[in-house]
């Protein structure tokens, strides 16, 4: 069974797993919803996670200095973007939504490097 190009490459796995194993789809996708969202809190409270069979997952604290310093220039840049004048309220909003994004990513990187973010 190939991939479609419609589908995702999760949604293609829980519908070849429901497919195989005769399991309804919603469930498949609320056990893999649930594996995910428990490794990324896992990741988020140590350094390394392991699937068993599939690989091991590291947090660099060195990429992780250099993703926030990444990130910190763009918010300078990002606030005065969305402060110009002439800018469509269109614009302005994606602007924005991408401003808060980054500002998440931010306090993210600095509660996991062990630095206060305002």
């Amino acid at each position: 069974m190939d991939k479609p190009i419609s589908l995702s490459v999760k949604k293609f796995l829980i519908r070849k797993l429901a497919v195989d194993t005769m399991i309804p789809e919603k469930s498949i996708e609320a056990v893999i919803n649930h594996q995910f969202s428990t490794a990324l809190d896992a990741m988020l409270h140590k350094n390394t996670i392991e699937f068993s069979g599939f690989g091991k997952f590291v947090f660099s604290q060195r990429k992780a200095k250099f993703y926030l310093e990444k990130w910190l220039r763009q918010e300078k840049e990002y606030e005065v973007l969305v402060n110009e004048e002439g800018l469509t309220e269109v614009n302005r909003h994606n602007l924005s939504l991408r401003l808060e994004a980054i500002r998440d990513n931010v306090r993210t990187l600095k509660a996991r490097t062990y630095e206060t973010y305002p």
